[in-house]
Parts: C-alpha cells; structure tokens; sequence
C-alpha cells in the first residue's frame, strides 16, 4: 500500500482508493471501474444496503473535483454490467462537445480531489484509455438475439437511448436507411410531417460487445465510440448503420 494526499494521480481499473475528504468517510475505499487520462469513475457498496446496492463518485482531473453526475436526482444506473462504461463514455461525449447526455460532474455537490491511499491488487487490471477498449471484445449479436425495436423497409432497427442513435447489423444502402429510420419516426410520434432524415445523416462504421447480459433484452452492451477506434480489422468487431440523433 502507499499513503499520501494528492490531488489526481493516474489511476487503473481494479486499484481501490481512500479519499481524504470527508474526514468521516476517510475509511472508505472504493473500486476504480472506468477511467481514462481525464475522468475515473469509482464505486462502493451502500452502507446498510444488501450486498451489490452502490454508490459512485467520479473524478474529474481537469476541475481538480469528484463528486456525482449533474442529473436530475444525480443517479446513475452503475450497478447494471457495462453501467460504469456508459457514464464515462457520456463524460468524454460532454467534454468533447459531441452528441449525446449533457453529463458532467456536479458543480453543486462536489470536494476537492484529495486521495488519501491507495491500493494495487496483484491480479492484472484494464485501463480505459482514448484509444483501447475496456477489455476485449465479446462475439458479435446474431440475428437471433439482435431483438430489434421494428423492422422498417427490410431493415431491423435498433435505438441506443444513451448515444442517441437508431442502428441496425450490417452495412445498409445510406438512402434506403434514412428512409427506414424517418418511417420509424413516423411510426412512434404518429407525426406524418417529419423531416425526412437524408442520406448524409447516415453512418458506416463498426461496432464490438462489451457485456452480454443474462436479466435483459437484447441481453449484450455494444459500443461503438470513435475514442476506441474500432474498426473491421479489430477482434470481434461487425458493421453496423446508423443515425445519430
């Protein structure tokens, strides 16, 4: 163990952290789960809540603050597999001014960045950077599970309401996509004079699986952010369409 106060040192997925600040929570450690050279994302168990209840605290380097996200409540869903991921992923999103949740941390419930010790376990750990994943890529979705939303003009659409996109498996014709997409639009809103979306909009790019997950439907988290560069070289990696909103 080491034991020194600083202010944001370069941290790992699966170190453990005591903050120094507040005085009556110095005994506290918590889990780093997400991070990368800007924001970590840590977790604790609840006090007096059954085992997997949690907490979390983000560290922002660059304000010198940790604290939770500025949302309305300021929760988060961390506990679910890949939850840590999807906040740090909606941080990098805030900070690089690109689409998505407005996510930062609180600029009315936060502390100073003061670590108290930290905690390096022997066993390996993964570091989420700008440009690598959280740890390797799991088998692409077949067409069986993918369990889209609907199918509109022969293509099986699904919505991604954290990255504010609509995608679908597959390299699709961009026209024939947009199309798919305003017809899916029209279908939920029940608005018939939408803005049709055109083919600009629309994205090839690829995507990989991150958690597969027993309790849900589709049951797997996928990512497809630029920061991690994926591309079809890259294990595990399949093409996808998609729009963002």
């Amino acid at each position: 163990m080491t034991t020194t106060t600083v202010t944001a040192p370069a941290l790992a997925v699966g170190e453990r952290v005591r903050f120094a600040r507040p005085s009556d929570e110095s005994t506290w450690w918590w889990d780093v789960r997400a991070t990368d050279t800007r924001f970590t994302v840590l977790t604790r168990q609840r006090p007096f809540r059954v085992k997997g209840e949690l907490l979390y605290t983000i560290i922002d380097r660059e304000r010198g603050v940790r604290g939770p996200c500025n949302l309305i409540g300021q929760g988060w869903d961390i506990e679910e597999p890949g939850g840590c991921e999807r906040l740090l992923d909606a941080l990098l999103r805030h900070a690089d001014n690109a689409p998505g949740l407005r996510v930062e941390v609180s600029h009315r419930n936060n502390l100073p960045i003061e670590i108290h010790e930290t905690h390096t376990p022997a066993s390996p750990v993964r570091t989420i950077t700008p440009s690598g994943l959280p740890g390797p890529a799991l088998p692409a979705p077949n067409a069986e599970e993918f369990a889209p939303l609907g199918t509109f003009r022969g293509i099986d659409l699904q919505e991604d309401l954290d990255d504010a996109a609509v995608w679908a498996l597959g390299h699709h014709d961009p026209a024939r996509f947009a199309a798919a997409v305003t017809d899916y639009d029209v279908d939920l809103t029940r608005d018939h004079l939408i803005q049709p979306l055109q083919v600009d909009d629309v994205e090839h790019t690829h995507a990989v699986v991150l958690h597969r997950i027993a309790s849900h439907d589709p049951g797997w988290v996928v990512t497809w952010a630029p920061r991690h560069q994926i591309t079809g070289t890259t294990p595990g990696a399949f093409p996808i369409t998609l729009i963002h909103r």
